[in-house]
């Protein structure tokens, strides 16, 4: 049965959109982006695409080869629409939202990607995200198509794939196939979550960083994002989930280099007591 908003965004939690073998990448972001936006409409990011789509119904796309319908969705969404990388404010978490990248139309590789991926879809273009090491692509046209740099909005030959990527891994580095790869809508939730978690971590916002890694733990439930999200919770006051969750971290990793520290964050968390969480 085919997904409804209703469905997206009403019944479903993001570690179970995620299992969905008709969840799309927009439906991921915003459901991410819902977390920041409580008052977002899914409905009206969905019409917005739909909108950018309409506006490419000109001409048949589809009939175009792979280098030509690149061409023609660069210009459309890079030119005529103005979706350009935030280099100014790279690390901004807005970039990650994807109602704010559409309504600026700035944002980071990833969100982008999912704009290009989106309109694709909807006008019958064949594209698949692929996450990149630090910078998600975009590939049209199949195993031997073409790839887009949506921060960018250029299309990219052999060299500047290399050039991207040792920027992200250093000079030397060899290119594997797994990094030209598309990636699902689960990799796509991790990958934007594993970003806003960065940026709050970076800024000391344990609120926002603590419910970030809440949603890591329903997409990709590792020790270690257990351990991450008790740590937080400690922080905060939550004992008696932190606990929970640093407990569960050493039953799984007994031997981890930082076990120590973790054992001495389980015994306060226990010590203090239970409080609200």
């Amino acid at each position: 049965m085919k997904l409804s908003p209703a469905d997206i965004f009403g019944c479903l939690g993001l570690g179970e959109l995620v299992k969905r073998s008709d969840a799309r990448p927009e439906h991921v972001a915003i459901w991410i982006a819902r977390d920041a936006h409580p008052q977002l409409v899914p409905t009206h990011v969905l019409a917005s695409l739909d909108a950018l789509a309409s506006d490419l119904g000109a001409g048949d796309v589809r009939m175009l080869d792979a280098h030509e319908q690149a061409a023609v969705l660069v210009h459309h969404l890079g030119i005529k629409h103005g979706f350009v990388g935030n280099r100014k404010d790279y690390y901004d978490a807005e970039n990650s939202y994807l109602d704010s990248v559409l309504r600026r139309k700035q944002g980071i590789p990833i969100t982008l990607a999912v704009v290009y991926v989106a309109v694709c879809q909807r006008v019958g273009i064949r594209s698949e995200p692929v996450g990149f090491p630090g910078h998600f692509l975009v590939r049209i046209g199949g195993e031997q198509g073409v790839f887009v740099d949506p921060f960018d909005a250029r299309i990219l030959t052999t060299t500047d794939l290399g050039h991207l990527l040792t920027r992200a891994l250093g000079p030397g580095s060899e290119m594997k196939e797994e990094y030209l790869e598309p990636v699902d809508p689960r990799a796509i939730a991790q990958r934007m979550l594993l970003n806003l978690k960065r940026i709050h971590d970076g800024r000391k916002d344990r609120a926002r960083a603590l419910l970030v890694t809440d949603r890591l733990v329903d997409v990709a439930s590792t020790p270690e994002l257990r351990r991450d999200r008790g740590m937080l919770a400690l922080a905060l006051g939550a004992n008696q989930a932190a606990a929970t969750d640093l407990a569960h971290y050493l039953l799984q990793r007994p031997n981890a280099p930082d076990a120590k520290d973790v054992r001495s964050a389980l015994e306060r968390s226990r010590r203090t007591g239970p409080r609200a969480n």
